[in-house]
């Protein structure tokens, strides 16, 4: 049973060994990495760089007169959390492939969205943040 369904699933098979990819695809490749290199740079800069997401948040954290407590920096995880739940669970009923293979496609094209942005911000106003 297991071999049919092998069977019935057509992978991509890698180029003969001595041919190299198409043009195009090797430069798509090119594209979707430097997208996905663009947003790891960009989330980190945003995060930890001088005025960063980061230091705001402890600098608010550890200051005596602010708002910002422990509880507002739960919910928004325990709400993440459930909202992964939900959507591990719709994947799992709908999806014939794997949700291992669902959950890194979706990582890495929300990484490309993340990367496309950054490089509008970089190309507008001439930095990340």
């Amino acid at each position: 049973m297991a071999t049919k369904a092998r069977q019935q699933v057509k992978q991509r098979e890698p180029a003969p060994r001595g041919k190299a990819e198409s043009l195009f695809t090797t430069i798509k490749a090119m594209v979707l990495f430097g997208l996905v290199g663009l947003g790891i740079i960009g989330l980190a800069i945003t995060l930890f760089g001088e005025n960063g997401i980061a230091e705001d948040l402890v600098d608010r954290l550890f200051d005596p007169k602010s708002s910002v407590s422990i509880v507002s920096l739960v919910v928004p995880v325990i709400l993440f959390l459930l909202l992964a739940y939900i959507i591990k669970g719709q994947i799992q009923r709908n999806s014939k492939k794997s949700l291992a293979e669902v959950v890194g496609s979706m990582a890495l094209y929300a990484m490309m969205l993340v990367g496309l942005y950054y490089l509008y911000r970089l190309l507008t106003v001439g930095t990340f943040t």
